[in-house]
């Protein structure tokens, strides 16, 4: 795996998790409506499908969850080895608080294709250290 690969397989995780957050409120949410009876007024009673459905949900939130903690460990270890504190902050930036590039480029305070090439910059930088460090 490359480093590109490596820093975008935590940037996935980062956005699957969100996406699972939201599919669990939703059927939190669903859940939390209980089952009408035919006098209109609520019963009173929870479909246990919905709550099986609520737990299964929840698995897969916290299985992903800590994939994502240990690759942004990950991440954290081998930026903190690169010798510009600038590259490091870029590839924390954009790969553990999900930021764009635009985003990035107003947080460092510089253009977007400057902050482009100073991930490239960053990419070949930490590459020899995923090398060294996770992959023996």
């Amino acid at each position: 795996m490359n480093a590109l690969q490596w820093l975008g397989r935590a940037r996935a995780l980062s956005w699957e998790c969100e996406q699972i957050r939201g599919d669990y409120r939703r059927t939190r949410d669903r859940l939390e409506n209980t089952t009408p009876s035919y006098s209109g007024q609520s019963s009173g009673t929870k479909d246990p499908h919905k709550l099986d459905a609520l737990a299964a949900v929840a698995a897969d939130l916290q299985d992903h969850e800590r994939r994502l903690a240990m690759a942004r460990e990950e991440i954290e270890t081998a930026c903190d080895r690169l010798k510009s504190r600038l590259e490091a902050r870029v590839l924390k930036l954009y790969y553990l608080k999900y930021l764009s590039w635009g985003g990035v480029a107003r947080e460092i305070r510089r253009s977007v294709r400057q902050t482009m090439n100073i991930r490239a910059d960053a990419l070949a930088h930490i590459t020899p250290i995923i090398e060294e460090v996770f992959n023996g």
